[in-house]
């Protein structure tokens, strides 16, 4: 798990970094999220500050029980199931921008996301209680990585950054999250030429 902090860690540098460089009407500046409602540079950001939060949080919800979800993948599949979460989390993360200043959102990454990861590489690899079941703590980090990627991305795109920063390690373990998602016959098939049915998206929120 330590290499997973540590990209995690890395990327998160990069959020606050990127973060304090942006001009004020940067932080209006639109998104390509859209479902289900239009997600600004300043939303995204408030938005992913819940998993500085969050891995924060669960770092101390050690649980005797065995894990529920089978791996990081299924963690992510259960919100795909309910579409009421997609509402939520938007309402969530407008709500947190509202109230929120520029620089306190970019503050979380700076200075709460160290103590995060810190607290998450003494936990080590135990299973955690969280809100939406129990998982291999390990497993939660790679899906909280998968999360950083696929959002510095859609950061990116919204800056028009000629170039990724992303680091290619934590590409890899956001491909292997998604790959777990999908059905992987169907992925094999479509990926070496041998069929031309559509893959659906996976990743929704």
């Amino acid at each position: 798990m330590d290499h997973e902090l540590d990209l995690m860690s890395e990327l998160w540098i990069q959020w606050s970094d990127v973060g304090a460089k942006l001009a004020p009407e940067q932080w209006s500046d639109p998104t390509r999220l859209t479902i289900p409602d239009n997600w600004d540079v300043k939303t995204l950001y408030s938005h992913h500050t819940q998993t500085v939060h969050r891995l924060c949080q669960f770092a101390d919800c050690e649980t005797t029980m065995p894990a529920e979800h089978r791996d990081a993948g299924s963690f992510f599949q259960q919100f795909n199931e309910r579409e009421r979460d997609k509402v939520d989390v938007s309402t969530a993360a407008r709500e947190e921008a509202d109230a929120s200043d520029a620089a306190a959102l970019v503050a979380v990454f700076r200075d709460k996301g160290p103590v995060a990861i810190q607290k998450a590489r003494r936990a080590g690899n135990i299973v955690v209680q969280t809100d939406e079941g129990r998982i291999a703590f390990r497993d939660y980090v790679r899906n909280r990585l998968c999360e950083s990627v696929v959002h510095f991305m859609d950061l990116e795109h919204a800056l028009g950054a000629p170039a990724s920063t992303i680091p290619p390690d934590a590409m890899k373990v956001a491909c292997e999250v998604v790959i777990e998602m999908t059905d992987s016959a169907r992925l094999l098939d479509f990926f070496s030429g041998r069929s031309s049915d559509p893959l659906e998206p996976v990743f929704k929120i």
